[in-house]
């Protein structure tokens, strides 16, 4: 459970830098 939330945590970090350099 706590490896998976830490990976979505990830994946969320990981579209916001996409989203900023996009942007």
């Amino acid at each position: 459970m706590a490896m998976h939330a830490a990976d979505l945590s990830v994946s969320s970090s990981i579209k916001r830098s996409a989203a900023n350099m996009a942007g």
